[in-house]
């Protein structure tokens, strides 16, 4: 009889880690095919930053009296060089780089939660996928997520081992996301609550909660407050800590941006979100071994609270949510059984043929689902069109020799006119068109009320003396009915995406 040998795949080799943990960075080219439409106020931001130093009054929309602050500027300047450096290849190859980090940073806060490298590489290819399709642009979003995993992975080290000097960079990657994404900083705090929850002794015998502390809770209160006194280390000093508080929960926000509408099955990531919590549900019925401890169970709760208050969200879900499940299936295991006459052949073939099975699953339930070819495909050509419709629209513009141009252009079209050279009334930087941050008055308001018809028009074009008007030919048809009726306008650019009206004379 042959004898047979067992082969425990959480044993893997390294060839077999790297290609599981790896893969989705082949998919990278699916999901980022082009620059975010907000690359459009980063790079003239970053620009401006360089030669004339920190703004505190708006440079790029038309409105000069506005009081800026610049959440971003650090994120900004690198989009800058980069672009400067090697075009939008070098604008996408920051992207790629942060996604390439990212994906082997989630591996290792798995693998740190499990010890088990089967489940470690299913989350992390998981969460990775799902991350690259809606979140990995340029934005200064990627290296909030980059600094969030690390920060979890720093604190996860430090209740493992008691060691403090595990705590003391945290501080630091403080002073760093609140230059390269100010809007995004309180989430180091977020992240941190998990494992003060987690460090906190109960005993209730009357409600059956006992806790015994995961690791000394006053190193970790003590980081918190470094971490929060670093963050004055910015050019805006306490405005840019306090800049969330006043640029999230206002309804003409939501109304503008659509990943900031909550997910639900009225939309494809609140479709998929609710068939994967069934799913994970099912499979920690059949397979789960143990309970959640506070903080991955904190982790895994609040990250998917995160995720349902916004699609935009969902990404810290996929971050630490997805992970933070291993725990669960750590004694998960997949045993393959080998004779001695095939052991060589069979052993390698084997594996990569488990590799491919899992990948190929996840990859092809990922592309086709989230963002297939041909969705890919009519996106991209939407965006390009958009954009040689602007610059043809520019075109018309620098012909323009009878005065100032003042310019309308909306919320998706207004950053596009920026980085060719012109001030529209309001751009993608939603937050700054709000009088609790512009000081000034409520441009956002102003901009939905005037395209969806609830302020008369010519109130508003009167108010502000506008001589062109750039409208995309979907989302403001009310005012585009209204002006295709007054001979005060004249049509002078007539695309499949945008439309431009000059007042005469």
């Amino acid at each position: 009889m042959e004898e047979v040998k067992k082969i425990s795949v959480n044993k893997m080799p390294k060839w077999f880690k790297l290609c599981m943990a790896a893969f989705p960075a082949f998919f990278i080219i699916v999901f980022i095919s082009g620059v975010d439409n907000d690359f459009y106020f980063l790079y003239p931001t970053g620009e401006y930053i360089v030669n004339h130093g920190f703004p505190v009054k708006d440079f790029l929309s038309m409105h000069t009296d506005m009081s800026i602050i610049v959440q971003q500027w650090l994120s900004a300047v690198i989009y800058y060089f980069a672009y400067n450096l090697l075009g939008k290849v070098g604008a996408l190859g920051v992207v790629c780089i942060c996604y390439f980090a990212l994906m082997i940073l989630i591996y290792r806060f798995a693998m740190l939660i499990s010890s088990n490298h089967l489940v470690s590489c299913l989350c992390a290819t998981v969460a990775d996928f799902f991350i690259a399709s809606g979140f990995m642009t340029t934005r200064p979003q990627i290296f909030t997520y980059l600094i969030i995993v690390t920060e979890l992975i720093l604190l996860e080290k430090y209740t493992r081992t008691g060691k403090i000097a595990w705590l003391v960079p945290i501080p630091f990657m403080s002073v760093l996301q609140i230059n390269l994404h100010a809007a995004m900083w309180a989430m180091l705090f977020v992240f941190m609550m998990p494992y003060i929850a987690g460090a906190i002794k109960l005993n209730i015998p009357k409600l059956g909660i006992k806790q015994e502390p995961c690791c000394k809770l006053i190193p970790i209160l003590v980081t918190a407050v470094i971490t929060f006194a670093a963050g004055f280390l910015n050019p805006y000093g306490i405005k840019a800590m306090l800049y969330i508080t006043t640029s999230f929960g206002y309804d003409v926000i939501s109304d503008n941006i659509q990943e900031m509408i909550p997910p639900s099955f009225a939309n494809d990531s609140g479709k998929w979100l609710i068939a994967g919590l069934a799913l994970l549900a099912f499979v920690t019925l059949i397979y789960k071994k143990r309970k959640f401890t506070t903080r991955f169970a904190l982790l895994f709760a609040g990250t998917l609270a995160l995720g349902l208050m916004s699609q935009k969200s969902l990404a810290y879900f996929h971050i630490a949510g997805i992970p933070a499940v291993a725990y669960m299936f750590s004694d998960i295991d997949l045993t393959l059984k080998f004779t001695k006459n095939t052991e060589k052949k069979d052993k390698r073939t084997r594996l990569i043929l488990i590799s491919l099975i899992l990948i190929i699953a996840v990859a092809g339930a990922a592309v086709v689902a989230l963002r297939g070819p041909e969705n890919l495909t009519e996106e991209d050509e939407k965006h390009a069109t958009t954009y040689e419709e602007l610059d043809e629209v520019c075109d018309i513009l620098s012909q323009h020799e009878n005065g100032e141009i003042v310019l309308y252009g909306g919320f998706n079209v207004g950053q596009y006119l920026e980085f060719k050279g012109y001030h529209p009334f309001i751009d993608g930087r939603a937050e700054l068109f709000l009088k609790d941050n512009n000081g000034v008055e409520d441009y956002l308001t102003e901009y939905r009320d005037f395209k969806t018809g609830k302020t008369y028009y010519k109130d508003f074009i009167d108010k502000y003396d506008f001589n062109y008007l750039v409208f995309q030919t979907k989302g403001e048809e009310p005012v585009i009915n209204m002006l295709e009726r007054d001979g005060d306008f004249e049509k002078v650019y007539d695309g499949e995406k945008i439309i431009m009206y000059c007042r005469e004379g």
